[in-house]
C-alpha cells in the first residue's frame, strides 16, 4: 500500500505549493544534490500499481535550510516504473549520481538508467546504454 507524502496541513509544515507525492514504501534517498550542505530528497515514484502500469515522474526536492523546493523539472523528464534507485559519487567529479532503477511495463518501456548530477542540483541521462533485461 503507497504512502502520501508532502500532504500540506497545518501540523506537517510542508509548502502547500508543493505537490502530493505517491511514493512506494520504502524511504526516499536523502543527499546533498546541490552541494550546499544541506540534506535533499530524491523520490524514486513509480506510480500507480496497477492497471497498465503508466508510471510516474521522479520526484527531486531540495532544501534551502528554511523552505522546501520541487526541483523535479532539474531531472529528465520522463514517466517511468521506478522501484529503486541508489546515489553515489561514481565518477569522481564530486556530484551525486543517480542510478533510476526502472522496470519496463505494458505502460512505460523505460529501462533502467543513470542521471548524472552538475552539483547545482540538476541531472542529465548519462550517455552509457541503457541497461538490457
Amino acid at each position: 500500500m503507497a504512502e502520501w507524502s508532502n500532504v500540506p496541513d497545518s501540523k506537517s509544515g510542508v509548502d502547500a505549493s508543493l505537490p502530493w507525492v505517491r511514493i512506494p514504501p520504502s524511504p526516499p534517498d536523502r543527499q546533498y544534490f546541490n552541494n550546499d550542505a544541506k540534506t535533499d530528497v530524491f523520490i524514486a515514484d513509480h506510480g500507480w500499481d496497477a492497471g497498465t502500469f503508466p508510471g510516474a515522474q521522479n520526484q527531486l526536492i531540495l532544501s534551502s535550510g528554511s523552505t522546501w523546493i520541487n526541483a523535479s523539472l532539474r531531472l529528465p523528464q520522463q514517466n517511468d516504473f521506478t522501484h529503486c534507485a541508489a546515489i553515489g559519487d561514481i565518477n569522481g567529479d564530486g556530484n551525486q549520481v543517480i542510478f533510476i532503477g526502472n522496470v519496463p511495463t505494458s505502460g512505460t518501456n523505460v529501462k533502467a538508467s543513470i542521471a548524472l548530477g552538475n552539483g547545482a542540483g540538476g541531472f542529465t541521462n548519462s550517455n552509457v546504454a541503457p541497461f538490457a533485461w
